[in-house]
């Protein structure tokens, strides 16, 4: 019985967060630019890769918006694929599968026409590498997103002024390193948007900083800082701690 229960409280919870997005700040503002992206890239009816698509969440709520489109969501941590495998069928999303592969390995034959990555370079030693697959599964005109924390951040609280991620390999990129990073894979920046920028690093740190005093802190705070998130991404940020790069693939790289 208690099993059973269980159940239905995380079948609410994966429906819940599918309608109203993540409860976690951080990842909804990256998503939400993600998200944002899209309608822009005319997606319908197009083959779509989500490069360390993690438990899914990005994935799912995608193919549930465009039915028409398919979508590929690969990772290389097997209880992630398997949480993301688990929701989806929870779901009942038929236009997506989430398969276990590494950046670091060729991904294989089939070109996407979009392939996105929220905040994953960031893990990644070798992210020459990683940006080489990811160019060589996309097809030519096709889009890549990226999206990526960049160095010297700006912070609103002192706390957070050494912040380190210890997941992280690298604190954040150069931007210009990054676009480098793009250009040696033909591949033609044609849009930035940053993100994290004043309310958006604020709704962060508030976020974090109602950690420390629980779950209950956290989803009371919920409500008033998803309003200030997503003011991040109406003012059109200047600066910001994150950015959205969108690159076009002009030509095969020659090796």
């Amino acid at each position: 019985m208690l099993r059973v229960f269980s159940r239905g409280i995380y079948s609410l919870k994966i429906k819940l967060r599918l309608l109203l997005g993540s409860l976690d700040i951080g990842q909804r503002i990256r998503q939400k630019a993600i998200f944002n992206a899209f309608p822009s890239l005319s997606p319908h009816g197009k083959l779509i890769l989500d490069a360390g698509c993690g438990s899914g969440a990005s994935s799912l709520h995608l193919a549930h918006r465009y039915p028409y489109s398919q979508f590929v969501g690969i990772d290389s941590n097997m209880n992630r694929v398997e949480e993301a495998k688990t929701d989806q069928k929870i779901l009942g999303i038929k236009n997506v599968r989430f398969v276990l592969a590494d950046l670091m390995d060729p991904l294989g034959k089939v070109e996407y026409d979009i392939i996105f990555c929220i905040d994953v370079l960031e893990h990644i030693e070798n992210d020459e590498l990683a940006i080489k697959n990811l160019c060589s599964v996309l097809k030519l005109g096709g889009s890549l997103l990226i999206h990526i924390p960049l160095l010297n951040q700006k912070r609103h609280f002192g706390y957070f002024e050494n912040w380190v991620q210890d997941d992280h390999v690298r604190n954040g990129y150069d931007e210009q390193h990054l676009i480098e990073l793009l250009r040696s894979q033909n591949l033609r920046v044609v849009k930035k948007i940053y993100t994290f920028g004043w309310a958006g690093a604020l709704a962060w740190e508030t976020h974090e900083i109602c950690r420390f005093f629980g779950r209950i802190a956290q989803i009371g705070c919920f409500p008033v800082l998803a309003l200030v998130a997503t003011l991040d991404l109406r003012l059109r940020n200047q600066k910001g701690n994150a950015i959205l790069i969108r690159a076009m693939k002009e030509s095969h790289h020659a090796d």
